[in-house]
């Protein structure tokens, strides 16, 4: 900042606005954890999952590849493969459906009942800080996997400091999960967030 209006107005900001990813983290996600409902079939479902995953421009989708080629898994070449921002990717391939992201995309298509034992696990994700992602085939829950990002270094020390050269409030933006966003603002002393949101309202906000 130069000039003295400009720095007497930066003390008058009543609110700071982050984004998590990539701002406030350092924005490399990788697979933190991965749960199969299907132990046999769980290979050729990494491989699915990743090649839907090709067709999507999103930090989990980069990290659920690196996994599956850190793990040498062949990489299927799926077609029809629709984005959902903010939601996930689903495709119709091999005269199957299949469904990769939050469960909000899963509600939108009425494709998965969830049982009691798979709530349990998305919980035990969440609350770990990890991000789920959900794939589904057929309406059916094949693999959970937990995608985790890092904090950047200086964040921490970067808050503090706003907090002392001003009044306002520091306050986050994120599409992840309350309980994810929770455990990033606690460890940074962030005054508030906002979690589960599409890109377009973090525009708006």
């Amino acid at each position: 900042f130069k000039g003295g209006d400009v720095i007497h107005q930066f003390s008058k900001t009543s609110a700071f606005l982050f984004d998590k990813t990539g701002t406030l983290t350092e924005g490399n996600m990788a697979v933190s954890s991965i749960l199969s409902f299907a132990e046999h079939e769980k290979e050729s479902h990494l491989s699915t999952l990743a090649g839907m995953e090709q067709k999507a421009e999103h930090p989990l989708s980069q990290a659920i590849l690196t996994y599956a080629e850190a793990c040498g898994i062949f990489i299927k070449p799926v077609e029809n493969v629709r984005v959902y921002r903010g939601r996930g990717i689903a495709s119709e391939y091999d005269g199957h459906v299949f469904l990769a992201g939050n469960e909000t995309l899963l509600k939108e298509f009425s494709r998965c009942e969830l049982s009691v034992e798979e709530e349990k696990a998305i919980r035990a994700v969440k609350d770990k800080g990890e991000t789920p992602v959900l794939f589904t085939k057929d309406g059916k829950l094949c693999l959970l996997l937990g995608i985790r990002d890092c904090i950047r270094k200086n964040a921490k020390e970067t808050i503090k400091h706003l907090k002392k050269r001003c009044a306002g409030q520091m306050i986050m933006l994120t599409g992840d999960h309350s309980q994810a966003a929770q455990i990033v603002s606690d460890e940074l002393g962030l005054d508030a967030f906002y979690a589960g949101l599409l890109l377009c309202f973090k525009i708006c906000s």
